[in-house]
């Protein structure tokens, strides 16, 4: 379904007609050195993220959390 959506997000126009997970797998990690303990740490950090829906999924939580998108790396 999220990928439904992050396509359609590019003006692909597609069928979707089955899912394997109801959620995608998605989370944050990092090491116990890093210093992150809630989501604002992530300034001026280093983010991962996996094709086109995982940048709008962490510019979508960074806007929600008040941090600019562009205080973080991909």
């Amino acid at each position: 379904m999220i990928h439904t959506i992050a396509a359609r997000d590019r003006n692909i126009n597609l069928i979707s007609f089955g899912t394997l997970l109801d959620e995608p797998p998605t989370g944050l990690i990092c090491l116990k050195s890093s210093g992150i303990n809630e989501f604002k740490d992530i300034v001026g950090k280093r983010v991962g993220y996996i094709g086109h829906f995982g940048k709008v999924m962490i510019d979508d939580l960074a806007q929600r959390a008040g941090i600019d998108t562009s205080s973080t790396r991909a």
